[in-house]
């Protein structure tokens, strides 16, 4: 079950970042190629002219020149560069070119510094003049050229065959192509490098998913696993006296039943008898429906304290005056056993939070040791400031709790060793208690085991 929620989380994660990743690297790269189409129209538009002047028509070709419509940076650098021979308008941007056709479609002119063939040129013509939009790309020796179709509409002129021409009447078709390969593989490249970071990030993510998808569900695998092992010790528990109870109330059936075959009692003192023959039953059942009403106490009261927390205006006390008095509860029951009991406490350790149920837990630690610590061992109580906290331990000599059962030793109706259960008494649930006090006043509860020594501590702040 939580394989497979583990499984759906990761791929609800999965699908969410992909969709992210997505938008974003898309995003990015739409804006990016939309930047560069604009950038080659910008450059299309803005494309050089090249006309030819013949030397010694230099003023012919001023007049000829002045009734062009030019943009105003056109303008500057044709009077910049305007020389005998060729006139050209400089470009800082990439290669390009640009035919002139006749209305009728014929090439009138090429306007070109590249060298390349003329059929080359006619066919970057005939696949302009096919465009029905009078844009577009093509590939022209293994280069990608972007076009566009600029139809003038004032005079312009060309030099044909050493004289100039007045083509105001049959304005000249200009085809403008520019060299857009570089821009064309960089729009690729970064398409490739998306895809790239994209899956390698996708598998960066999916590690990460797949820790943090771990660490959600470890906690809930972890509380149905208790919750699992509570109701089965609590079935266990609470079967056990039922059972007892069960088996007593059949035997006063019988011995009921065996009354009334005998039919009357004389009167010396038989009845007596017989009552007192059947109140061990009912001893019995009292003595175990009073241990289920003390198990089921306990539940309520784990419930109740895992529930709440301690009150912000809860009153200050002593702890360590707390600490002699449940010391001085449990001597002769510790002497009893024949236990050692020393204590090191410092004096006016202030806390704050329940007087009584830190007596409470002070008791289930000093009752657990003593249930668990050999005869002629010792139990040592401390309690020591350590910063702002007070440290209160309790510790025993006896077998060491296993390193593997150490972890669940606060579990309800947990115990080290089943076997023993019935020889110290209880239902596993006082250690449990313990850790919901102190947690519920702030505090910090610990167990440690090892060396032929066992130590139960909890920490609380100081004021």
């Amino acid at each position: 079950m939580f394989k497979r929620l583990k499984h759906r989380i990761l791929l609800l994660n999965m699908v969410i970042l992909s969709l992210v990743m997505l938008l974003a690297f898309g995003s990015i790269y739409l804006l990016t190629y939309t930047n560069v189409q604009q950038e080659n129209d910008r450059k299309l538009e803005s494309s050089p002219v090249v006309l030819i002047v013949e030397d010694g028509i230099e003023d012919d070709t001023s007049e000829s020149l002045s009734g062009m419509t030019l943009q105003p940076e056109e303008s500057s650098a044709l009077e910049q560069t305007t020389v005998r021979g060729t006139v050209m308008l400089p470009v800082d941007y990439s290669q390009s070119f640009t035919l002139l056709l006749k209305p009728d479609g014929a090439l009138q002119e090429i306007q070109s510094a590249i060298d390349m063939p003329s059929h080359v040129y006619q066919r970057a013509a005939k696949i302009a003049q096919d465009s029905t939009d009078g844009a577009g790309t093509v590939e022209l020796e293994e280069r990608i050229w972007r076009y566009k179709t600029i139809k003038p509409d004032n005079s312009s002129v060309a030099q044909s065959e050493g004289e100039l021409l007045e083509t105001s009447d049959a304005a000249l078709i200009r085809i403008v192509f520019l060299d857009v390969t570089d821009s064309i593989k960089s729009l690729h490249k970064l398409l490739l490098t998306f895809v790239a970071v994209g899956v390698l990030m996708l598998v960066v993510l999916f590690g990460i998913s797949w820790f943090f998808a771990s660490r959600t569900i470890k906690p809930m695998e972890e509380n149905w696993d208790k919750q699992q092992r509570f109701i089965a010790d609590a079935s266990h528990e609470l079967k056990t006296p039922l059972a007892i109870i069960s088996a007593n109330i059949d035997a006063l059936r019988v011995s009921g039943a065996l009354i009334e075959q005998d039919g009357p009692t004389e009167q010396d003192g038989s009845d007596a008898r017989i009552v007192n023959g059947q109140s061990k039953w009912l001893d019995h059942v009292d003595a175990e429906v009073t241990r289920m009403s003390e198990l089921i106490a306990d539940l309520l009261y784990l419930a109740a304290a895992e529930t709440e927390t301690v009150q912000r205006d809860a009153l200050s006390f002593n702890l360590a005056g707390v600490v002699e008095s449940a010391l001085a509860s449990m001597e002769a029951v510790i002497f009893e056993r024949d236990i050692i009991l020393e204590s090191s406490l410092t004096p006016d350790v202030l806390v704050r939070g329940d007087e009584t149920h830190c007596k409470q837990v002070l008791l289930i630690l000093l009752d657990n040791a003593a249930k668990y610590t050999t005869t002629g061992g010792t139990i040592h109580v401390s309690l020591v400031r350590a910063g702002n906290h007070a440290v209160c331990s309790v510790r025993n000599s006896g077998p060491d709790i296993p390193a593997d059962k150490l972890p669940r030793i606060f579990d309800r109706f947990y115990r080290v060793d089943d076997a023993r259960s019935s020889e110290t008494g209880g239902y596993g649930l006082g250690l449990s208690i313990a850790k919901a006090i102190i947690e519920r006043q702030g505090g910090q509860i610990t167990a440690t085991s090892f060396g032929g020594e066992t130590t139960f501590s909890f920490m609380l702040k100081t004021l």
